[in-house]
């Protein structure tokens, strides 16, 4: 709307004038958006791992969900390598040709096991290309803590080299018990044959 007036035949107009616009399918259109953002938010906000989309362009954070908030704090808008890694260079997912090329189909993920200096946790990584509610090219990210499974990945390592060291040791020791007895079974032998000679020698 705009007020306005203007003078016709000595006489002044004073009116407005009103422009209106049918927004009915773009308004239904930005609730459906809307909804389908909220069902998101709740789906992703039920399972227990860190979940955040990426513009694969600008890296910008385009979602977080409730976990991921949790742990890394609210930083929807901010550079995600920034915001998760505390750093100025792209992680190594960021740094992939495939999606820095743009040559990554959408749906098609991968997965990874990396390390977050922030937090000094194990996450096993699963992100993809898919079609964010702007239409844009985005990274889904989904990471799981998996710092306990690693650690007992390690003491199970570490306890399968004490026990081969163990099995060692035990091997070198029956080399020796099966050395000293052919060394006992010779010694018995020429013990038997000088008894034999000085008894022989005592007849």
């Amino acid at each position: 709307t705009k007020p306005f007036h203007y003078r016709y035949k000595d006489n002044e107009i004073k009116g407005g004038m009103a422009v209106f616009q049918d927004v009915t399918e773009h308004t239904l259109a930005e609730r459906a958006v809307n909804r389908s953002y909220d069902t998101f938010q709740r789906v992703t906000d039920s399972i227990n791992a860190i979940i955040y989309v990426v513009d694969a362009e600008t890296y910008q954070i385009e979602f977080m969900n409730s976990k991921a908030v949790e742990v890394f704090g609210q930083n929807v808008g901010n550079i995600c390598y920034r915001a998760f890694l505390k750093s100025d260079e792209k992680c190594e997912t960021c740094q992939l040709d495939s999606i820095v090329e743009d040559k990554r189909e959408l749906g098609e993920f991968s997965e990874i096991e990396y390390f977050n200096k922030v937090t000094q946790k194990w996450y096993q990584l699963s992100y993809g290309m898919i079609e964010w509610i702007n239409g844009r090219r985005v990274m889904i990210l989904t990471s799981i803590d998996i710092t306990d499974v690693i650690k007992a990945k390690e003491q199970i390592k570490e306890q399968n080299k004490k026990f081969e060291e163990t099995l060692k040791t035990l091997r070198e020791q029956n080399q020796q018990i099966n050395e000293q007895s052919e060394q006992l079974k010779v010694s018995g032998a020429i013990k038997d044959t000088m008894f034999s000679i000085i008894a022989h020698d005592l007849r």
